[in-house]
């Protein structure tokens, strides 16, 4: 599954990267 991500910020930034550790290809754009 690919997965996007908007405003990685202070808590979003963690939250992608939990997502990446559980194997999901990701695009992220922090604004």
């Amino acid at each position: 599954m690919h997965i996007g991500f908007i405003g990685l910020g202070t808590m979003g930034g963690p939250m992608a990267l939990n997502i990446r550790k559980a194997g999901f290809e990701m695009a992220v754009h922090d604004l």
